[in-house]
C-alpha cells in the first residue's frame, strides 16, 4: 500500500488559497501512485477557533461541502481514498451541532465521516464531542482493508485526565485488530521532533507490543500533522508512517521535518 502524507501550514480562514497549496502539492500524482492519501486535522481552515460564531462561515454539511467535494475529486482522479480533516455541520432536530471532523472519501466517492471524540482545549470552544472511536471495512486495501482512523487528541488520554496507561485509543483498535491506523493532526510543537516521535509511539504501544502481529499481517500507523504558527500556537509538523511486523518490530517508512512542507509517499512494502 503506498500512502500520501501531506503537511503544510495552512492560511488561516482562507480556504481557497489552502486548497491551492494542497492542489500544488497534488497535481503530479496519477493513478497507481497512491493508495491513501492523509491530510491534517482542519487543513482548509485552520485551527484555531474561539467559539461556534467565530467559525460558523467555515463549518461545512458532510456530503456536499468544499472539502468534501475536494476529496471526491482526488480521489476519482488518482484512485485513491482520501481522508481530510475539516468543521461538519450536522443538523439534528432543529439544532446545528459542530464537529471536529475527517472525512474519508472512497475512489468511487463513497463518503465516510469520522467525529473527533476526544476534544482538545481548542476543540471544546465550538465543537461537540464524537460518539466514539470507530473502525471501516475497506476492501480495496487488502490486508490493510480495517482502518481505524483519529484525530490527534483522541491518542491522548481522555481530557488529560485519564490514567496515562489506559491507551483508550490504542486499546481500542488492539480490540478490533485494526491494521491500519490514519491519523489527522494539528499537534502542537515541544520543539523538540525526537521526543514527539517517541511521545506518539508510547501511546500506540498497545499495538506495537501486539502479540500475533506477523510480516503477513502487518499494522501500519501512519500521521499527517501540520505545520507552522498560527495565533502565536506552533505546530510539529513531522508527518510520519511506521510499519510494525512483529511485537516491538517496528521501521519507519518515512517522515517529514517540523518545518518541511509538502507530500511524501511511503510504501508499506519497502
Amino acid at each position: 500500500m503506498k500512502i500520501g502524507l501531506i503537511q503544510f501550514c495552512p492560511v488561516p480562514r482562507n480556504r481557497d488559497q489552502n486548497i491551492a497549496t494542497a492542489n500544488k502539492f497534488t497535481d503530479s500524482l496519477k493513478k497507481g501512485d497512491v493508495d491513501y492519501i492523509i491530510l491534517p486535522e482542519m487543513i482548509f481552515t485552520g485551527y484555531m477557533f474561539e467559539n461556534k460564531d467565530d467559525i460558523k462561515e467555515f463549518v461545512e454539511d458532510g456530503e456536499t461541502g468544499v472539502t468534501i467535494t475536494w476529496a471526491k475529486n482526488l480521489a476519482n482522479r488518482v484512485n485513491a481514498f482520501v481522508q481530510v480533516g475539516y468543521p461538519q455541520v450536522i443538523n439534528k432536530n432543529g439544532k446545528e451541532l459542530y464537529y471536529n471532523a475527517i472525512c474519508i472519501v472512497s475512489p468511487s466517492g463513497q463518503i465516510r465521516n469520522y467525529h473527533k471524540s476526544f476534544l482538545y482545549t481548542q476543540d471544546e470552544y465550538w465543537a461537540e464531542e464524537g460518539e466514539g472511536f470507530q473502525t471501516y471495512d475497506l476492501p480495496e486495501l487488502g490486508i490493510y482493508r480495517k482502518i481505524g482512523p483519529g484525530i490527534c487528541m483522541d491518542i491522548n488520554p481522555y481530557k488529560f485526565k485519564a490514567n496515562f496507561e489506559e491507551y483508550e485509543f490504542a486499546n481500542f483498535h488492539l480490540k478490533e485488530d485494526s491494521h491500519f491506523i490514519p491519523c489527522s493532526m494539528a499537534w502542537l510543537s515541544s520543539g523538540d521532533e525526537i521526543n514527539l516521535i517517541n511521545y506518539w509511539l508510547t501511546r500506540f504501544s498497545p499495538l506495537i507490543l501486539k502479540e500475533n502481529t506477523t510480516p503477513d499481517q502487518p499494522i501500519v500507523i501512519a500521521i499527517s500533522n501540520r505545520s507552522g504558527t498560527e495565533k502565536d500556537t506552533k505546530f510539529a509538523g513531522g508527518s510520519c508512517a511506521f510499519k510494525i511486523e512483529g511485537p516491538k518490530k517496528l521501521s519507519l517508512l518515512g517522515r517529514l521535518s517540523e518545518k518541511q512542507e509538502g507530500i511524501i509517499v511511503v510504501d508499506t512494502e519497502d
